[in-house]
């Protein structure tokens, strides 16, 4: 079953990752250093680091899988 994810600002002034499994609110910390880390290695380097690469691409999966388990659960 695919997933849709979406990013909501809150009026609380918060932003929220909604699935279709629910939502949860963000840490905003955890969200900027996730954006710096992929802004910083979005553009192609002289020498990709493939292991950088592959352990980036498993914080991604781990934050959005979240401790709900959402990417678990769409995979089952």
């Amino acid at each position: 079953m695919p997933l849709n994810f979406t990013f909501a600002l809150s009026q609380q002034q918060t932003f929220e990752l909604r699935c279709d499994y629910g939502s949860r609110r963000l840490d905003k910390t955890a969200l900027v250093t996730l954006i710096d880390l992929c802004e910083q290695n979005y553009y192609p380097q002289q020498k990709d680091s493939l292991p950088y690469l592959t352990q980036l691409g498993r914080q991604l999966y781990q934050w959005l899988d979240g401790n709900e388990g959402w990417l678990m659960k769409g995979a089952g």
